[in-house]
Protein backbone atom coordinates (compact mmCIF):
# COMPACT_ATOMS: atom_id res chain seq x y z
CA UNK A 1 0.00 0.00 0.00
CA UNK A 2 0.84 3.58 -0.52
CA UNK A 3 -0.21 7.24 0.33
CA UNK A 4 1.60 10.26 -1.33
CA UNK A 5 0.45 13.89 -0.20
CA UNK A 6 1.83 17.00 -1.51
CA UNK A 7 3.07 18.12 1.34
CA UNK A 8 5.08 16.83 4.55
CA UNK A 9 2.84 14.83 6.85
CA UNK A 10 3.83 13.79 10.90
CA UNK A 11 2.98 10.29 11.52
CA UNK A 12 2.32 9.66 15.07
CA UNK A 13 0.39 6.31 14.91
CA UNK A 14 -1.00 4.06 12.72
CA UNK A 15 -3.90 1.21 13.20
CA UNK A 16 -4.44 -1.64 11.74
CA UNK A 17 -6.95 -5.03 11.69
CA UNK A 18 -7.73 -7.58 9.36
CA UNK A 19 -10.44 -7.49 6.61
CA UNK A 20 -13.64 -8.38 9.26
CA UNK A 21 -15.40 -10.82 7.29
CA UNK A 22 -13.76 -14.17 9.17
CA UNK A 23 -11.42 -15.31 11.14
CA UNK A 24 -8.59 -16.70 8.52
CA UNK A 25 -7.07 -12.81 6.71
CA UNK A 26 -5.31 -10.63 8.52
CA UNK A 27 -1.73 -9.44 8.53
CA UNK A 28 0.32 -9.63 12.12
CA UNK A 29 3.43 -7.47 11.36
CA UNK A 30 4.53 -4.92 9.04
CA UNK A 31 7.10 -2.17 7.77
CA UNK A 32 7.30 1.19 6.97
CA UNK A 33 8.78 2.86 4.11
CA UNK A 34 9.03 6.76 3.94
CA UNK A 35 10.02 9.61 1.46
CA UNK A 36 9.77 12.77 1.21
CA UNK A 37 10.68 12.84 -2.78
CA UNK A 38 9.19 9.88 -3.65
CA UNK A 39 12.69 8.72 -5.40
CA UNK A 40 14.60 8.02 -2.09
CA UNK A 41 12.59 5.59 0.29
CA UNK A 42 13.95 4.92 4.04
CA UNK A 43 12.66 2.13 5.79
CA UNK A 44 11.04 3.05 9.46
CA UNK A 45 13.64 1.23 12.22
CA UNK A 46 10.92 -0.38 13.83
CA UNK A 47 9.23 -3.47 12.92
CA UNK A 48 5.40 -2.22 13.33
CA UNK A 49 2.21 -4.75 14.27
CA UNK A 50 1.31 -7.61 17.05
CA UNK A 51 2.63 -11.05 15.90
CA UNK A 52 0.55 -12.66 18.71
CA UNK A 53 -2.48 -10.94 16.65
CA UNK A 54 -5.31 -13.85 17.66
CA UNK A 55 -8.17 -12.48 15.12
CA UNK A 56 -8.79 -10.36 12.07
CA UNK A 57 -11.11 -7.97 13.86
CA UNK A 58 -8.57 -7.03 16.73
CA UNK A 59 -7.97 -3.79 16.07
CA UNK A 60 -3.99 -2.81 16.52
CA UNK A 61 -2.55 0.23 17.72
CA UNK A 62 1.07 1.42 17.20
CA UNK A 63 2.04 4.47 18.63
CA UNK A 64 5.32 5.66 17.11
CA UNK A 65 8.42 6.18 19.13
CA UNK A 66 9.89 8.12 16.97
CA UNK A 67 7.59 10.72 14.58
CA UNK A 68 7.76 9.58 10.55
CA UNK A 69 7.47 13.24 8.32
CA UNK A 70 7.29 12.77 4.95
CA UNK A 71 5.25 13.02 1.62
CA UNK A 72 4.62 9.50 1.03
CA UNK A 73 4.55 5.83 3.31
CA UNK A 74 4.97 2.34 1.88
CA UNK A 75 3.65 -0.21 4.32
CA UNK A 76 5.36 -3.98 3.86
CA UNK A 77 3.19 -6.85 5.45
CA UNK A 78 5.95 -9.63 6.83
CA UNK A 79 3.56 -12.42 9.08
CA UNK A 80 0.12 -13.10 8.29
CA UNK A 81 -2.66 -15.64 8.93
CA UNK A 82 -3.47 -17.12 5.36
CA UNK A 83 -3.83 -14.43 3.23
CA UNK A 84 -2.04 -11.32 3.74
CA UNK A 85 -5.34 -8.52 4.28
CA UNK A 86 -5.37 -5.51 6.43
CA UNK A 87 -7.31 -2.04 6.71
CA UNK A 88 -4.79 0.97 7.89
CA UNK A 89 -4.91 3.91 9.46
CA UNK A 90 -2.49 6.57 10.08
CA UNK A 91 -3.03 9.57 13.03
CA UNK A 92 -0.54 12.64 12.43
CA UNK A 93 -0.89 16.16 11.42
CA UNK A 94 0.46 18.14 8.15
CA UNK A 95 3.34 19.79 7.92
CA UNK A 96 7.06 18.64 9.58
CA UNK A 97 7.76 18.68 13.08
Amino acid sequence: MQWNYDDLMTIKRLEHKGNGINNCCYVKTYKVTFSTDRNTWSEYPHELGDSSLANNNQLVSSVLPEDIVAKSFRIYPLTARDVFCMRLAMFGFAGGD
